[in-house]
């Protein structure tokens, strides 16, 4: 398949892949192959479902209302990415720029048909109760309801240029401008072990207060969830590497809506925690002349 050349300088090369589409009430994210490259190597990204603890690899969308990937003081905003073939599940980067590298798309938004029983325990499991509507649970006697889903995601990783990598990149703590989303208040791509992430989550709750975060390790299956203050913030603690995906949901219901009974906004974020840290290395190496 031929590759695009576009402005960075940024190769995209899209990539058939097989794979079960996401089912309904679930939770896409956006994901890599690796978290670390090297200058100019190529990078695989893809949509992974999540439906409760059970991950799928789920289609590429067929549509974006926004793609952009950013990096080193510049962006990219790329029109049209999709998949030449559908059903194809994922697209290939060849980043050319060293820095920690921000990638974040806005899906398309979508109306999916679910009973009043998976709508209950999907706003159960991952919404604030505080955010919902005392009567939330009445006139949901239909056999179906029209949920319109606005999800938006983030992706960070490391790309290492001949100087190394550069910790603590002002990309990773960047404010998009998505429909909605999780903004990391630090940089996590080098954050140290055992301390906290602070996080500011953006979604249409007038009061911020009150909407429900969870942070996946997703090597361990561990989950730790908090509630934002009035400021929209709160935090997790980093205690372990590997993969970390970040989640928040804020649900409305919608009353004179042609098309949908509720609208369901998600964002996510992912990222790598290193086991090691550049900055332990460059204190050893003072400390030893």
């Amino acid at each position: 398949m031929k590759a695009l050349r576009l402005f960075l300088p940024l190769t995209v090369l899209l990539i058939p892949a097989s794979g079960a589409g996401v089912q309904a009430q679930s939770t896409s994210a956006l994901r890599a192959d690796r978290h670390e490259l090297a200058v100019h190597e190529s990078l695989r990204v893809r949509f992974d479902g999540r439906r409760k603890d059970a991950v799928a690899r789920g289609d590429w969308p067929e549509e974006f209302d926004w793609f952009l990937v950013r990096v080193a003081g510049t962006q990219l905003n790329l029109a049209a990415p999709s998949a030449a073939d559908p059903g194809s599940g994922s697209f290939e980067l060849v980043l050319s720029r060293p820095g920690v590298t921000l990638l974040a798309a806005d899906r398309k938004p979508r109306i999916e048909e679910v009973t009043p029983r998976e709508l209950r325990a999907f706003l159960r499991r991952l919404t604030g109760p505080a955010t919902l509507p005392a009567d939330w649970q009445r006139g949901q006697g239909k056999r179906t309801l029209r949920v319109r889903r606005q999800e938006s995601s983030k992706l960070l990783v490391r790309v290492v240029g001949d100087e190394g990598w550069l910790p603590n990149s002002a990309t990773a703590q960047s404010k998009t401008g998505q429909r909605v989303e999780i903004r990391p208040l630090g940089d996590p791509t080098s954050v140290r072990l055992r301390t906290d992430m602070p996080l500011r989550v953006y979604v249409p709750n007038p009061e911020k207060a009150g909407t429900r975060v969870l942070a996946h390790h997703l090597a361990s299956g561990r989950t730790q969830t908090f509630l934002t203050d009035r400021e929209g913030t709160g935090y997790f603690t980093v205690d372990e590497p590997g993969v970390w995906l970040v989640e928040a949901h804020h649900a409305l219901r919608l009353a004179e809506d042609p098309e949908a009974d509720w609208e369901v906004h998600t964002a996510t974020l992912t990222f790598e925690v290193p086991s090691w840290d550049p900055r332990e290395l460059e204190e050893q190496g003072e400390q030893g002349r």
